[in-house]
């Protein structure tokens, strides 16, 4: 059994009080490691918005909703006391866009509301469903977004619709003024730089026998928002430390950056706060996972400053498991009197 994490899960975790929370990463935990209890232990909510929802309790007032694919995949999207947890299936759906992107929202709503004189005048009023449906906007939710007027109408409306990052992004630019010819250009190049292809071998049946949802969690943009599926060991260490956003729900572009395989060195430009120090967490993590532990080879992260050096050995230790022993955190001084120590030569400064 495998398990994916939505970010909307760390989310509503940090709703629930640390006895409540606790429980919940117990009986996530447990039904990782035992899904020959699978059929015991999840049930089936009723007026549930769609027949895949499924109800883990947690504790007899905490239940966590949860949607089923197959018989070896499970994706948890909310926890919550029980009675808002059975409302919550019934409200909420797991959809995916035209690009093959996962997508949890409410419901959207059962009919057009009317447009008001200033969206009606906008540049998203015109555009028709295929339109938006190009630009990432989810099946049903189009007439809501052509009732947008500006900017603060579309940060009202991603409260509820969560759109797909690089649909905000799209709408942002049209409600500016930029053409939609040149969105749509902007949305065709991202989509060369990131084909619709798994991001590795899927680890359950071949490409063909995967479904939609198996196939946008394995695809690196489409899991936006979600994790990568989970094994029974690496999910308790997931669940054992914080459910942080660096540490389980990385951007599809950072999560391309660590995946990808490079002909040689690369370098990677960003201004502060644009998550390099995460991807090169990831990325070592990444290629520690690939050594044998009994060859005795290590990943080597190196920083300038001693107090960056500790603060990465800290994240290196939340991030990983086992593996943590194939990643050497230092500075690059540091470094290089390690390797010069183990030459048997002493430093030299000129």
């Amino acid at each position: 059994m495998e398990i994916s994490l939505a970010e909307a899960f760390a989310e509503s975790l940090n709703g629930l009080d640390a006895a409540e929370r606790a429980a919940a990463q117990r009986a996530l935990a447990q039904l990782a490691r035992k899904p020959e209890g699978a059929e015991r232990l999840l049930r089936v909510p009723d007026r549930a918005a769609a027949p895949q929802w499924r109800l883990l309790q947690a504790t007899p007032d905490t239940a966590i909703v949860l949607w089923q694919e197959g018989a070896d995949l499970l994706i948890a999207l909310h926890a919550a006391p029980d009675p808002a947890a059975r409302r919550w299936a019934q409200e909420h759906r797991l959809t995916t866009t035209a690009q093959g992107v996962l997508h949890l929202s409410p419901l959207p709503p059962p009919s057009a509301p009317a447009l008001a004189p200033a969206a009606a005048q906008g540049p998203l009023a015109r555009l028709d469903d295929a339109s938006l449906q190009a630009l990432g906007v989810p099946e049903g939710w189009e007439p809501a977004v052509r009732g947008l007027a500006g900017a603060e109408a579309l940060t009202a409306l991603q409260a509820s619709a969560r759109l797909p990052f690089y649909t905000l992004d799209h709408l942002h630019a049209l409600l500016a003024g930029e053409p939609l010819s040149r969105v749509l250009a902007r949305q065709a190049l991202y989509n060369a730089g990131h084909p619709a292809q798994p991001a590795a071998p899927p680890s359950q049946g071949t490409v063909a026998e995967r479904t939609v949802v198996r196939a946008a969690l394995d695809h690196l943009a489409g899991r936006a928002g979600f994790s990568r599926p989970f094994g029974a060991a690496e999910l308790e260490q997931v669940l054992h430390g914080p459910l942080e956003r660096w540490r389980v729900f990385l951007h599809p572009d950072q999560a391309h950056t660590v995946e990808r395989d490079y002909d040689g060195p690369a370098l990677v430009l960003g201004g502060p706060g644009t998550g390099k120090t995460v991807v090169a967490l990831h990325r070592a993590r990444h290629l520690a996972l690939g050594l044998s532990p009994a060859a005795g080879q290590h990943v080597v992260l190196t920083t300038y400053s001693r107090t960056l050096a500790q603060a990465l050995a800290e994240q290196r230790d939340l991030l990983c498991g086992p593996e943590r022993e194939r990643i050497r955190v230092s500075t690059i001084h540091g470094w290089v009197r390690g390797l010069l120590a183990e030459g048997g030569q002493a430093p030299l400064i000129a």
